[in-house]
């Protein structure tokens, strides 16, 4: 049902709970299934399609920088302040590596495909 809009990186099914985490190839597949994926029936069973931030942007910190209705979360590099909450930010997510503060530039960081 989605790979008519582009190459699914990984689903993360959550039984308990009932839903499951779609990861595309690229930010365009996504907004293509958001978009145009209204109200899908798997199994007979209606489905919600929405935004979810990436993996390495979840926690209480990065809330405040979510946007639910443009799945996008502008993060000051203020409030990150290690090398490895850099390349976690990239887990599900896409990191503007030209942006970069200083201290947190590395070439090994900004060589890392940060698109999931």
């Amino acid at each position: 049902m989605l790979e008519k809009y582009g190459a699914v990186t990984s689903i993360d099914f959550i039984v308990a709970r009932g839903c499951a985490y779609v990861v595309m190839e690229t930010r365009e597949a996504a907004a293509k299934v958001v978009d145009q994926l209204r109200d899908p029936k798997v199994l007979g069973q209606k489905c919600k399609v929405a935004w979810a931030p990436g993996r390495g942007s979840k926690g209480k910190e990065f809330d405040p920088s979510w946007d639910v209705n443009t799945g996008i979360s502008n993060i000051s590099w203020d409030n990150v302040k290690t090398k490895s909450q850099v390349e976690a930010l990239g887990n599900g997510g896409v990191v503007d590596t030209s942006t970069l503060p200083p201290q947190l530039r590395e070439e090994e960081i900004a060589e890392v495909e940060m698109e999931s």
